[in-house]
């Protein structure tokens, strides 16, 4: 899923699918991804992370913990989906699969790792293996749009929101010390709460 703003996808040497007949994770989720789902809320690990990395009744393997039901959202017009994702280096606007949400590394009822909370983060998990996100300091959300990142929310509707906006309901703010951002208001924030 490449966003229309992405720009340059990825460098060719990660595209060994097409060119060796083994299969190259990796290279390939990174050239195919520019929008990351909220996996911090929406695939819902628990505090203790002991619901994570665990095999499911259907033999499926949650790597962020157990989907959550659509219906349990009280706000899903106010709840993210996925946002415009991405990481500053090693590869420009290579993206991810996910994005994670401000202050759930703090959060007492979520889980999530800790490098890639919102803040300077130089080993950004799933934006690379190697990948920086020291610059957007935003838990691999990518301000794509004039600064704001294009967000799609749980309704199904999509507009284009600034980070400080998209961090509503936290104290973070760019600059701030990564993963020490709170969730101060859960009125406003827009990750995953209230349910």
């Amino acid at each position: 899923m490449y966003s229309p703003l992405g720009g340059p996808h990825a460098v060719t040497s990660w595209m060994t699918i097409f060119t060796k007949p083994s299969f190259n994770w990796i290279g390939n989720w990174q050239y195919f991804f520019q929008y990351g789902m909220n996996v911090s809320w929406l695939n819902q690990a628990n505090g203790q992370c002991s619901n994570i990395g665990t095999s499911t009744a259907n033999g499926s393997f949650d790597l962020f913990g157990p989907p959550i039901s659509a219906t349990s959202l009280n706000q899903p017009a106010n709840t993210v989906f996925f946002t415009d994702g991405g990481e500053d280096a090693p590869q420009l606007n290579v993206g991810s699969y996910v994005t994670f949400a401000p202050g759930v590394a703090t959060s007492p009822d979520a889980c999530s790792y800790i490098s890639d909370d919102w803040g300077p983060s130089s080993s950004f998990y799933f934006g690379g293996i190697t990948g920086s996100t020291m610059t957007t300091q935003a838990g691999g959300v990518y301000p794509r749009a004039a600064g704001g990142a294009i967000v799609a929310f749980c309704d199904g509707h999509v507009k284009s929101e600034q980070l400080g906006t998209l961090a509503k309901g936290t104290n973070w703010f760019k600059g701030q010390a990564n993963s020490t951002a709170l969730i101060t208001d859960r009125t406003v924030y827009q990750w995953g709460a209230p349910y």
